[in-house]
């Protein structure tokens, strides 16, 4: 039996919503594209049309992304229902997809390509004074450890793909043995 998962596209896309609608207040719809932003979007299309791998690489994005949403959070010390509805939110959204649906393998490869292409949608398209995605300028406070931006992309880039790789491998421990019905799935993809 397939479970539905086209309902569940409701909530990111009124995550997304809101997203928009703060953005458009604060004159900075370019801040749409960092990649928990994106996820949204590909919540609302993975779960409308059961896409696994679109599911996948917006969970991969927001359980990658949850740490330092965290850590900016406690720097800034400034939390926004949008944000919390956008990482908690997405993140809740994305398991419960991906539950539903399975896993694809080679997810994680797919979320570093897709990581490359915001960083270039970043520089062509955004503000540099913005700075989404890090794509002009190494994190402020970091500038000590990163003298060099390209090598801080390189670093960051790493960094993500390795967070990328384990959520995989924790993916398929979690959706895989916990769930016998996802086992004949994995030949699917």
């Amino acid at each position: 039996m397939k479970l539905r998962t086209w309902p569940l596209a409701v909530l990111p896309l009124l995550f997304y919503g809101a997203l928009v609608a703060r953005y458009v207040q604060r004159h900075r719809l370019d801040d749409l594209l960092w990649p928990c932003n994106v996820a949204q979007v590909f919540l609302i299309f993975g779960c409308a049309f059961r896409t696994p791998r679109l599911v996948a690489i917006a969970t991969t994005w927001l359980t990658t992304g949850l740490p330092l949403w965290l850590l900016t959070v406690l720097m800034e010390k400034d939390l926004p229902i949008t944000s919390i509805l956008t990482h908690v939110g997405g993140l809740t959204v994305g398991v419960i997809a991906a539950w539903r649906l399975h896993w694809p393998r080679h997810t994680w490869r797919w979320v570093v390509a897709c990581h490359v292409l915001l960083l270039v949608a970043s520089r062509l398209l955004t503000n540099p004074e913005h700075n989404v995605n890090l794509a002009f300028a190494v994190q402020t406070g970091w500038e000590r450890l990163f003298t060099s931006h390209p090598l801080y992309l390189v670093m960051m880039t790493a960094l993500m793909s390795a967070g990328a790789f384990a959520t995989e491998r924790a993916a398929f421990y979690i959706f895989d043995i916990r769930n016998p019905r996802h086992k004949h799935a994995q030949g699917r993809s």
